[in-house]
């Protein structure tokens, strides 16, 4: 028995036994490591829209058993293996995706599809790679009558899930499709070849802070500022201490010399200070918002043009636009924007073309598959393809299954997946699985962000400000201005009218001593023994008369000369004393100056 065993035991040693040995579990290694390292196959060769098949699995045990508590959500597919069908992309960037080489799933670089797939099957305990199918595109001109969302709905009736960018719809939701986390952006944006001026000296960037009707109208308000000004002067001599009353040019000129921060006016009244105090503080908030925004501005930088404003000024001018046939964007533009003319290619690679020859204004397409083309240099070799930042409409898209929740019960498939795919997410597994995609089929990378008119962030920026930014401060400059010229028209009419009530009250004085002096004439020609030389007192009287007339027109010259700025009362003053010179000169006498206060005796 011993001498049995030692031969067994040599035989089993004996080098030709050893080789077999070596040789079964080598090939054994190799099948193993095809079934694990992504040398598969699928597992069928279905053609699309095949009815008569249908490889879903029952997954109700399991719904059963997480109903009971006796099995957690997360792990609710392990050991299964899960049916999954995908597109085998042969055009360049979508192949990326996911490709077969010699019918089967490539060693290196097995695809964005495969590389989700095996973490979420890694994380899920279930396994996919020896039940999938691969699947041509959809081809309009082999398709015919078919659309994107026909093939999504077969594949999700038909598979356990639909490995694809499927965007999300209403309408597709409402077939009973489901979608699980996304790990793609389907937003639809709207693409523009635009022409790109190189950063260099611009001699008219100094106006750029400002939009065009922003500089009319700060124009505008320097010449009715200034000509205000000059308004209150001509209304009040001594609004300005200048006296510019006859040039309203050089009102206007100082008013244009405050934007620079210079102040030239000389306010001497309360409605000319008001008027430069508004304008001061509306050079001061102009000024300031120029040279904010012009530091800006005038750094050397690439300029982007748009032709578009967004989806409504193309669809208001019924606007050429590229867009892959049948897919998403398509459908949403056809049905929302009846007015757009949309020219249809056969994929998402031919509508960058197309817009690179001309043959539209923008092309429709996903943000994602824009992130992908702009990085290649086949669609954006002169870095002229640009998104303004807006979106048509914000889409995720990913993966789909099939709404059932009592037949074969797949909803579960679609929770599972929903969980893990969220959590792939949060620890940055998607977007580093996305930027190394994106890193792979580059070929090409544009100094300039071509995302986004100013950096790509999605926002609405603009450089220039317009009259919507700074309109406040013009209304509150006209309003100051408007009580200004009120203040001055009331002084204006108050003087003119207290002067009026003067000179009445001067006429009726004059009047009276006229009266005076004729009814002594007539009482004089009515009285015959009255001699005609004069009597002395007579003579005495006539002093005393003219005396009294002096006075009241000295004391009239005085209330004229306060109603008169004070430079001005010298000269009145001078001919208050010429009048009495020549009184005294008629009455002879003596003469007092009031300039030298001393007595002067008339020859």
């Amino acid at each position: 028995m011993t001498r049995q065993r030692n031969n067994a035991f040599s035989c089993i040693m004996s080098p030709t036994c050893l080789n077999c040995i070596a040789f079964a579990f080598l090939i054994h290694i190799t099948l193993t490591t095809d079934s694990v390292l992504a040398q598969e196959s699928p597992f069928k060769n279905i053609a699309k829209f095949d009815e008569n098949v249908d490889f879903r699995t029952n997954v109700c045990l399991q719904q059963q058993l997480l109903f009971s508590d006796e099995l957690l959500l997360p792990q609710a597919l392990d050991g299964l293996n899960i049916s999954v069908v995908t597109t085998n992309y042969q055009t360049p960037n979508e192949n990326a995706f996911f490709t077969l080489v010699d019918n089967k799933i490539k060693e290196e670089d097995p695809g964005l599809f495969v590389v989700i797939l095996d973490e979420l099957a890694r994380r899920a305990g279930f396994s996919w790679r020896n039940s999938f199918v691969a699947v041509d595109p959809l081809d309009p001109r082999v398709d015919v009558g078919k659309t994107w969302g026909d093939l999504l709905e077969w594949e999700v009736n038909t598979f356990d899930l639909s490995m694809d960018y499927w965007a999300r719809s209403v309408g597709r939701m409402a077939k009973g499709i489901a979608f699980p986390e996304s790990f793609y952006d389907a937003s639809i944006i709207l693409v523009e070849n635009v022409e790109l001026r190189k950063g260099g000296v611009d001699l008219w960037a100094f106006l750029t802070p400002f939009e065009p009707m922003l500089w009319i109208v700060i124009g505008l308000s320097i010449i009715f500022s200034g000509l205000v000004y000059w308004l209150l002067e001509r209304l009040n001599g001594d609004a300005d201490e200048r006296h510019i009353e006859d040039k309203p040019f050089a009102s206007i000129f100082f008013a244009a010399v405050m934007f620079t921060g210079s102040f030239e006016f000389r306010p001497n009244t309360n409605a000319a200070r008001i008027m430069t105090f508004s304008w001061s503080f509306w050079a001061l908030i102009v000024t300031s918002a120029y040279i904010a925004n012009l530091a800006s501005v005038l750094v050397a930088r690439s300029k982007v043009g748009f032709r578009l404003s967004g989806i409504a000024h193309a669809h208001s001018i019924h606007a050429k636009i590229c867009v892959q046939a049948f897919a998403l964007q398509d459908e949403y533009l056809k049905t929302n924007f009846p007015r757009l003319e949309l020219i249809r290619y056969a994929s998402e690679e031919e509508v960058f073309h197309g817009l690179n020859r001309g043959e539209c204004m923008a092309a429709a397409s996903q943000l994602s598959a824009f992130q992908v083309y702009a990085k290649t240099y086949r669609t954006n070799g002169s870095c002229n393809l640009r998104w303004d930042g807006r979106f048509v409409q914000v889409i995720p898209s990913g993966m789909a299954t099939a709404v059932d929740t009592g037949t074969l019960c797949t909803s579960l498939i679609t929770y599972v997946i929903d969980v893990h795919m969220a959590r792939m997410k949060a620890d940055g597994f998607i977007e580093e699985a996305w930027n190394d995609h994106l890193q792979k089929i580059g070929d090409h990378e544009c100094l300039s962000n071509t995302l986004g008119a100013e950096g790509g962030d999605g926002s609405d920026w603009k450089s220039s400000l317009s009259i919507n930014d700074l309109g406040g401060i013009f209304i509150i400059h006209v309003g100051l201005s408007a009580v200004a010229i009120i203040i001055t028209f009331i002084q204006f009419f108050y003087w003119k009218g207290h002067s009026h009530t003067e000179m009445k009250r001067r006429l009726k004085f004059q009047s009276d001593d006229g009266d005076d002096d004729q009814n002594e004439k007539t009482a004089q020609s009515n009285d015959l023994t009255y001699p005609s030389p004069l009597t002395v007192d007579d003579q005495l009287l006539q002093p005393r008369r003219a005396s009294a007339g002096l006075t009241r027109v000295q004391d009239e010259i005085v209330v004229d000369t306060n109603l008169l700025p004070e430079e001005k009362r010298g000269s009145i003053s001078s001919r208050k004393n010429s009048i009495q010179k020549n009184f005294h000169k008629l009455m002879g006498g003596t003469v007092y100056d009031d300039r030298s206060n001393t007595n002067m005796t008339s020859a």
